[in-house]
């Protein structure tokens, strides 16, 4: 950074002075609240969000997925058991199905 930036330091968030600008003890460092937004944007439009965290899940979905297939491990191309076989490998945890979640546990 200082590189690019003629000696200067990369800067750094006063999350204090950004905290004392809050009201009301608001813990979210300066973000606001959903009650903050107007009533008609696409942030409190639960019809949207719902969409939207459905295409989120979908993507992360076709990215492992990718990801598999360059390692040989594509799902389309692998039987039930090899599936299993292959998430104990690579270590694949979602953490929703999973009991016991912790640091130690490898998710992700």
């Amino acid at each position: 950074y200082p590189f690019k930036n003629k000696g200067k330091s990369r800067p750094v968030v006063d999350w204090a002075a950004i905290a004392a600008k809050t009201t009301s003890g608001n813990p979210l460092h300066g973000e606001i609240s959903k009650e903050d937004f107007p009533k008609e944007s696409w942030q409190t439009d639960s019809d949207y969000i719902t969409n939207f965290i459905t295409e989120a899940k979908a993507l992360l979905h076709r990215v492992r997925e990718g990801i598999y297939a360059e390692y040989g491990w594509a799902t389309s191309s692998l039987t039930s058991e090899q599936i299993d076989q292959r998430n104990v490998f690579l270590g694949v945890h979602i953490a929703s199905e999973m009991d016991g979640i912790g640091p130690d546990k490898g998710v992700a």
